[in-house]
């Protein structure tokens, strides 16, 4: 698995969002980060995945210990992230494999984890 690392960080004042979510997607699946979608919502980047033909599925609270990697997202503590946006990573068996940002955010609580990130059949 070839790390890709995060090139866009949240900037609430300047309303901009990061592409955490983008770079774990394209560790996870092997795609440039520069094809992905960036700055935009949730809702935008599941839509861009499905038309590329992959399922995936948001499940609220943390991923099953089953020996695959999941996408999940963490609260960020309120020193590094006053407004509430999550933070994506990679866990594998309840463990971080892998933190896109470089900057060592505080990570408090799972939010949600994206399950069948698959090509669908």
């Amino acid at each position: 698995m070839q790390l890709v690392y995060q090139t866009v960080y949240t900037d609430h004042e300047k309303q901009i969002v990061g592409n955490c979510l983008a770079a774990c997607v394209a560790t996870l699946l092997g795609y440039d980060l520069e094809a992905l979608p960036v700055g935009c919502t949730m809702r935008s980047y599941l839509e861009s995945f499905r038309q590329r033909g992959y399922e995936i599925k948001q499940v609220e609270g943390e991923p099953p210990h089953d020996d695959n990697v999941y996408v999940t997202s963490f609260e960020v503590a309120p020193c590094h992230n006053p407004q509430g946006i999550g933070h994506a990573v990679l866990t594998k068996n309840g463990k971080i494999i892998h933190d896109p940002s470089p900057r060592k955010l505080k990570l408090t609580r799972i939010r949600a984890y994206y399950d069948h990130l698959s090509k669908a059949a």
